[in-house]
Order: structure tokens, then C-alpha cells, then sequence
């Protein structure tokens, strides 16, 4: 009895959530890398950049696990083995993905205040 497409993709799709995560990650860092380079770090949108890339590192690192573990309870619920507590799948989430998550957003805060203090008359926080 051969696996089903959607357990495949299911299976699969982990590297393409993390290859999506690592792309918008990348997108979304190299113009702040490119102010930092300028000598600019504090340049208005690196704040909004830092906290996209906090939000893209949690989904990523919070989804892209899950998905091989959906795929597990497909094949055992397929094949009638699921009721089976040996065999059952377990999902943990791991704390990684946010405390590295909050961390840039603590990042993204002090982005804010070195913005601030370049710009006097930008909005407060």
C-alpha cells in the first residue's frame, strides 16, 4: 500500500516553509545589512524590518515541525494504526523559534530607540 500525495507533500513541505522562511528572512534583512553597511543603522524602517523578521522566524520555526508529524497521522490513521498508543505521533513545539523570535524584537526595540535619537521629532514607540 504506497503513501498518498498529501502525506508526501505533508512529509516534504517542512523544507519549503523553512526554504520561504529563509527567503523572505533574507529579504527583509539585506536592506537593513545595507544601511548597517552605510553607516546607518538607524535608519527609519529598520525597526518595522527587525520585527518582520522576529514574525517570520516564529511562523517558520513553529510551523515547518508540524508538518511531518501531520503526515505521520495520516499514514497511521490510514492504515488503521493510529488507535495504537506505540504508534501514536507526538507534536512538541519547541521554544526555540520564540525566544530567538523575541530576542530580535527586543533587537527591533532598541533599533527604535536609536531612531528616535537621530530623529527627535519622529513619533514616540
Amino acid at each position: 500500500m504506497g503513501s498518498t500525495r498529501a502525506e508526501q507533500a505533508l512529509s516534504r513541505a517542512d523544507w519549503l516553509v523553512n526554504g520561504i522562511g529563509l527567503l523572505v528572512g533574507t529579504l527583509v534583512l539585506q536592506p537593513l545589512l545595507l544601511d548597517v553597511a552605510r553607516g546607518l543603522p538607524f535608519a527609519r524602517g529598520n525597526t518595522r524590518r527587525l520585527t518582520i523578521l522576529a514574525g517570520v522566524v516564529v511562523v517558520t520555526g513553529t510551523i515547518a515541525p508540524l508538518l511531518p508529524v501531520a503526515a505521520a497521522d495520516l499514514v497511521l490513521a490510514r492504515t488503521g494504526l493510529d488507535e495504537n498508543p506505540v504508534l501514536s505521533s507526538s507534536a512538541s513545539l519547541s521554544p526555540v523559534p520564540w525566544l530567538v523570535g523575541a530576542l530580535v524584537l527586543v533587537l527591533a526595540v532598541a533599533f527604535r530607540a536609536g531612531e528616535q535619537l537621530m530623529d527627535p521629532e519622529a513619533p514616540p514607540a
